[in-house]
This record gives C-alpha cells, sequence and structure tokens, in this order.
C-alpha cells in the first residue's frame, strides 16, 4: 500500500511539474513576443487617400486599403512595424515637411512635396491619368447661361504630373476638391463639365454607384487618355527614423522580384 501511495503520489508530483513548465514556456513565449514587438522599430506612412490603395473607413476611422496592405506585408517581412496615417493631400504634406511621417507614396513631380522629400528608384505602383469631358450637347443641356463648360474637376495640390497648368493653359477653371471621390463625384453630379482624375479611383467610384442601383449617365462622356505615372516611395528628410527607413527599404529592392511593390511576392 505504501508503494502504491509513493506511486500515486509521484504521478501527481509529474503532473504538477509538467503543468508549471507548460505556463512558464508559454509565459515566456508571450513575453518573448511581447519584448520582440517592443524591440521592433516602427515606421509611420501617411498616405493622401486614394482609393483602392488607401481610404479611410467610415466606421472604424482606420485607413485600409490594398496599398496599405502591401505595405504591412512588406515591412512585417523585414522585421518592422508599421503605423498609417490618411489624409488630404494639404495634410499629408505638411506632415511629411514636419518629420511626423518617416514616408510615403506618390509621383515624383509632385511639387508641394519636393522639396521635403527625398524618393527612392522603387517603383510602387504604375497609374492612368484621363481626362473625362461631357460631349457639346450634354454639356449644354445641363449649364445655365452663368456657368462655363470649362469648369474642370480636380484634387487639391495635385499637379497631375504637369498636365494641372496644361488645362490651366487652355483656360480652364479648376475646381479643387480634398479627394479623389470628391473630384469624380462633382463629375458625375453635372456641377463640372470636365474631370482630371486617376483611373482607379474613377472606376471604383462608378462601380459603387452600380452596385447601389443609382443611375448615372456615362453615355455623353469622352474619355482622353493623358498618361502613366508610377508613384514611388518617397522619405521624409525631417524624419527621426531617416536613415533607417533608407536601410529597410534598400534591403526590400534588393528582394523584390517584382518592378512594382503592388506586385511583390517574397520567396
Amino acid at each position: 500500500m505504501i508503494n502504491q501511495f509513493f506511486r500515486s503520489a509521484t504521478r501527481s508530483l509529474t503532473f504538477v511539474i509538467a503543468f508549471i513548465l507548460l505556463i512558464s514556456l508559454f509565459r515566456n513565449t508571450a513575453l518573448a513576443q511581447l519584448i520582440l514587438a517592443k524591440q521592433l522599430p516602427t515606421f509611420t506612412m501617411g498616405l493622401v487617400e486614394f482609393p483602392p490603395f488607401a481610404k479611410t473607413n467610415p466606421d472604424t476611422g482606420q485607413c485600409e486599403g490594398s496599398g496599405i496592405d502591401t505595405m504591412m506585408s512588406l515591412l512585417n517581412n523585414n522585421q518592422a512595424q508599421l503605423e498609417v496615417v490618411c489624409g488630404s493631400p494639404a495634410r499629408i504634406y505638411s506632415e511629411i515637411e514636419a518629420g511626423r511621417v518617416d514616408f510615403t507614396i506618390n509621383v515624383k513631380s509632385t511639387s508641394s512635396i519636393k522639396d521635403f522629400i527625398t524618393f527612392t528608384d522603387i517603383p510602387f505602383a504604375l497609374l492612368s491619368i484621363n481626362f473625362y469631358q461631357r460631349t457639346q450637347k450634354e454639356s449644354t443641356a445641363h449649364t445655365n447661361a452663368d456657368s462655363s463648360p470649362k469648369k474642370l474637376a480636380a484634387i487639391r495640390d495635385f499637379d497631375y504630373v504637369g498636365y494641372r497648368e496644361h488645362y490651366l493653359n487652355q483656360g480652364f477653371e479648376f475646381i479643387d476638391v480634398p479627394t479623389p471621390e470628391d473630384a469624380v463625384k462633382l463629375f458625375i453630379s453635372k456641377r463640372t463639365d470636365s474631370l482630371i482624375s486617376y483611373q482607379r479611383p474613377y472606376e471604383l467610384y462608378l462601380h459603387e454607384l452600380e452596385h447601389n442601383d443609382y443611375a448615372h449617365d456615362d453615355e455623353h462622356i469622352s474619355v482622353t487618355s493623358l498618361i502613366q505615372a508610377e508613384t514611388f516611395i518617397g522619405i521624409s528628410r525631417a524624419s527621426k527614423n531617416y536613415q533607417r527607413v533608407v536601410d529597410i527599404f534598400d534591403t526590400i529592392d534588393k528582394e523584390r522580384k517584382t518592378k512594382y511593390l503592388t506586385d511583390y511576392t517574397k520567396n
């Protein structure tokens, strides 16, 4: 009976020890993960709202989009964490100048930030810029005597790779609004006769209208393809993390398998 007692006690003790070791291992693993997370560098990306790449979710207030997902994956693969700030061009450009964001994605010709940013040679995506215009018949039918058929909807602080100056020289009056979606809305609602826009936001907004069974007339709209523009990673010169951001994107550049980061896959 004594032997049976000791065997039972030994089994119980073994179980307790195993349980304690398991708990200890779990706690140490969780602690290690926490310490690792705290040690990983965190960089802030500032993005102009540009669906589908970046847009603030109205329900959560979080900045979401395919461009953010891509960059999150890239930085996670290179042992870094990402925070994202979305907003109008004016807000994001101000954040870049002040160094409150570490990097952004934009075309290299953007005059508002050229003095505050260093662009890498890493292309992020290829974008198409189009000029949309109502035919003269449709324009006349929806224009009163006091308005001009030369009103052109656009995003404030966007120079469209030089096409803003081009259309200003042709006598167009720019009606500037904060976001791509606002510009498309202005045009679709027939408050302007023309629109200059990147193709993806325009198509996305029309798709949302169709999804919501909202009727819109695109039969009297002509589309002129203007230019394809590459966007690049740009690093704020005022960022306290400037050199670390440069280094991590140097690593990403060496490892990438595709021309554009939007098509990036890491083996």
